[in-house]
């Protein structure tokens, strides 16, 4: 059970903060010091002074007669006494100053070793604050008392109200062909919004990988978090392709094959599908320019090989 003074940091490793208190200690030590140093001068003072006053004046008054020879040997001893003492006092005085400067050398060593462990505690306890890298607001917060939490977790997050991410999932075989900076076009309302690539996560799963986008310009008003909006990507230059609207024919045929119209009829033929994005399919192989696919589902004709159509408003 921990109580007042105590941080828990790093697997309940313990962390008393007694080191102020220990310092303040220190400290009135060595005002303590300062002050024997005052004492002890003054002793020595007034160990010197009213000794030496008697003897100078008796020795005065000897001279004239004013007192006794034994009057003026007893100030004279005690003077002389004092004098001896005070050689001892100093000699004492001297020794233990050599002492109690060593002390205070070691104390203030002592009290800069402290200062140095407080303030390496200090940022040690900076590192356990979690500051929020960006200004926002707090959507989600993934954090409870006592959880156990790893470098890299996600603790929560923060929504940018004036700034978006767009998050593409894109096909695997595009990994080689993204960038970052890359250029890309967003519809929205009826309105294309500049984007381009800011991150790119190479990481292959399910043959797919995520790709980061900015807005290059305008932000279009009134878009979500969590939307699904269609993007556009352009890779390499512009070239001369043949085009089919995607749909429901390729989960039926893999875009192996067509049925391709003439006239009421509909033929069965071989294709070969290239590139794609969100609405149409390029057709290397098996269609001529102007020429028209049934492109919704095939599931009803049984694989024939030639369909008769009596339908003029079938899907095309």
């Amino acid at each position: 059970m921990f109580q007042f003074g105590f941080y828990v940091l790093n697997g309940d490793q313990s962390v008393f903060f007694a080191l102020e208190p220990k310092c303040g200690g220190a400290r009135h030590q060595l005002k303590f010091v300062a002050l024997y140093y005052r004492l002890k001068n003054g002793a020595v003072a007034r160990l010197q002074g009213g000794a030496a006053k008697r003897y100078g004046g008796n020795k005065e008054l000897r001279k004239t007669g004013a007192i006794s020879e034994n009057e003026y040997a007893d100030s004279k001893r005690e003077h002389d006494y004092l004098q001896n003492q005070k050689r001892v006092a100093i000699n004492a005085y001297n020794i233990d100053s050599a002492y109690i400067a060593a002390q205070m050398l070691t104390l203030n060593k002592s009290i800069q070793r402290m200062d140095n462990n407080l303030s390496v505690i200090h940022k040690i306890l900076d590192q356990l604050y979690v500051v929020a890298p960006i200004g926002g607001q707090l959507s989600s917060l993934d954090a409870t008392v006592g959880q156990l939490k790893k470098p890299g977790d996600k603790l929560g997050q923060i929504d940018v109200m004036d700034y978006y991410k767009i998050i593409v999932k894109m096909d695997e075989r595009y990994v080689s062909k993204v960038f970052a900076g890359q250029e890309a076009v967003m519809d929205y309302m009826g309105k294309n919004y500049a984007l381009k690539v800011s991150r790119i996560l190479p990481e292959v799963k399910d043959g797919t990988f995520f790709i980061y986008l900015l807005f290059d310009g305008a932000v279009p008003d009134g878009i979500k978090r969590g939307q699904n909006i269609p993007v556009k990507f352009k890779f390499g230059g512009v070239t001369k392709a043949i085009m089919v609207s995607r749909g429901a024919f390729y989960q039926s045929t893999g875009g192996n094959w067509a049925y391709v119209l003439d006239g009421d009829k509909a033929t069965k033929r071989n294709i070969k599908i290239g590139r794609q994005n969100v609405d149409t399919y390029e057709v290397l192989e098996g269609l001529e320019e102007g020429e028209t696919i049934i492109t919704s589902t095939y599931k009803a004709y049984n694989d024939k090989d030639q369909l008769i159509l009596n339908n003029k408003k079938l899907e095309q």
